[in-house]
C-alpha cells in the first residue's frame, strides 16, 4: 500500500513538472511574440523616418532651390513668377510639415504628437485647391468645390491634417487626366465629413486592400506617376486616425475612386 502511494504521489509530481514546464513554454512563446511585434513596430518606425527625411525632405529642398533661382531671373513674366510662388508656398509648407513630424516623434513610442488649434477646415480646403490649381490646369481637370458653410472649426493640428487631405486631393487630380474631381464638405454637430471624388483611372480590386499599406501602388498608378513614392495615403491615414477621425476608399477601375474623410470637431 505504502508503495502504491509513493507511486502516486510521483505520478502527481511529474505531472505537475510537465504542466510548469508547458506553462514555461507558453510564457516564452509569448514573450518572444512581443518582442517580434516591438522589433516589427520600431522597424516601421524607422522605414517611415528615413522615407521622410529621404524621400521627402530632401528633393522638395532640391526644388525649393531651383525655383528661387529660378524667380531670380528679372526676364520672366509675372504669370510665371507668380506660378513660381505658388510653387514655393506649397513646398514650403510640405518641408515644414516633414520637419515638424520628424522633430515630434517621441524618442521611445514613435507616437507622432498633435499641436491642436482652431481650424478653418472650409478654408483649409479652398488654400489646397489654390495650390494644386497649376496640377489642375495641367492635368486638365475640371475641378468642383461644395460646402454648405464658408467657414467650418475644428480642433487639429494644422500642419498634419492640412498634409493628409492635400494627399487625398492631389491623387485625385493627378489620376484623373482630363476628368473630374469634385470635394465636398458636409457639417454635422460633432464631425465634418470631407468627400472627394474623381472619374480616374480607379483602383484594381487586387491593390484595393492594401492602398494603405506603406510604400504600395496599384500597378495602373504606376503607369501614370511612375515617380511617386507610395507614402501619401499611408500617411494620411495615420495623420487622420491620429485626431481620431477615419479615411475609406472606395473605387472602381476605370471609373473613379471616392475618399470619404471623416474628423471630429474636437480631440
Amino acid at each position: 500500500m505504502e508503495n502504491s502511494y509513493y507511486a502516486i504521489a510521483l505520478s502527481v509530481l511529474v505531472i505537475i513538472f510537465f504542466l510548469y514546464a508547458l506553462y514555461e513554454k507558453k510564457q516564452r512563446e509569448e514573450t518572444a511574440k512581443k518582442l517580434g511585434k516591438m522589433v516589427q513596430l520600431d522597424r516601421l518606425k524607422n522605414d517611415f523616418l528615413s522615407v521622410a527625411q529621404h524621400q521627402l525632405r530632401t528633393p522638395l529642398s532640391g526644388v525649393k532651390w531651383a525655383l528661387e533661382m529660378l524667380k531670380s531671373e528679372t526676364s520672366l513674366p509675372s504669370d510665371s513668377i507668380s506660378l513660381i510662388d505658388a510653387g514655393l508656398e506649397r513646398i514650403k509648407d510640405a518641408i515644414g510639415i516633414i520637419n515638424g513630424m520628424l522633430k515630434t516623434i517621441e524618442a521611445e513610442g514613435g507616437t507622432l504628437i498633435l499641436n491642436p488649434e482652431r481650424v478653418d477646415i472650409v478654408g483649409m480646403v479652398q488654400s489646397i485647391i489654390a495650390e494644386l490649381n497649376f496640377i489642375t490646369v495641367k492635368k486638365k481637370i475640371k475641378l468642383n468645390f461644395i460646402s454648405p458653410q464658408t467657414s467650418i472649426l475644428i480642433n487639429a493640428d494644422r500642419n498634419k491634417i492640412k498634409a493628409a487631405i492635400i494627399n487625398i486631393i492631389d491623387n485625385a487630380i493627378k489620376y484623373s487626366p482630363n476628368g473630374s474631381v469634385d470635394v465636398n464638405i458636409s457639417d454635422s454637430q460633432s464631425s465634418v465629413t470631407i468627400i472627394t471624388k474623381d472619374t480616374g483611372i480607379g483602383i484594381t480590386p487586387e491593390d484595393l486592400p492594401y492602398i494603405f499599406d506603406r510604400l504600395h501602388r496599384g500597378k495602373n498608378a504606376v503607369m501614370v506617376e511612375p515617380d511617386e513614392s507610395g507614402v501619401g495615403l499611408y500617411t494620411s491615414k495615420k495623420m487622420i486616425e491620429l485626431h481620431g477621425g477615419s479615411i475609406s476608399i472606395a473605387s472602381e477601375l476605370n471609373k473613379g475612386t471616392t475618399v470619404t474623410v471623416v474628423l471630429p470637431k474636437n480631440l
